[in-house]
């Protein structure tokens, strides 16, 4: 779960497994892309 990030494209990452996020693949690994132009703030995620 995100703190202080703007979802864009990326919110069905961001909640229950299996009511809001896609099922993984095989490989057990989540990617997340960042970036360069990102705001300025305090942000965290936390599972």
């Amino acid at each position: 779960h995100w703190h202080g990030f703007f979802q864009r494209r990326g919110e069905q990452r961001d909640g229950e497994y299996y009511l809001e996020q896609r099922h993984m693949d095989g490989s057990g690994r989540i990617g997340y892309v960042f970036g360069g132009n990102a705001e300025g703030g305090t942000f965290w995620y936390h599972s």
